[in-house]
């Protein structure tokens, strides 16, 4: 069986994934709409608060923003 990475390494490897592996391209980031933005890093931010929202709930506040 494969190993299973932690929540925010998975989210790290996400975010590595999307910037074609460059730590640079993560710090410079520019789709701060991700819901993933704040957990780039692999860390929790101080003070961070969290909301449950449903896939679908996600796509229609992303795309009513574009």
């Amino acid at each position: 069986m494969g190993k299973v990475a932690r929540p925010l390494k998975a989210i790290r490897l996400k975010c590595f994934d999307c910037s074609c592996w460059s730590s640079k391209e993560i710090e410079l980031c520019a789709h701060t709409k991700c819901i993933l933005y704040p957990l780039r890093f692999g860390k929790k931010p101080k003070g961070a608060t969290y909301t449950t929202v449903t896939v679908k709930e996600y796509e229609q506040s992303i795309n009513s923003e574009a």
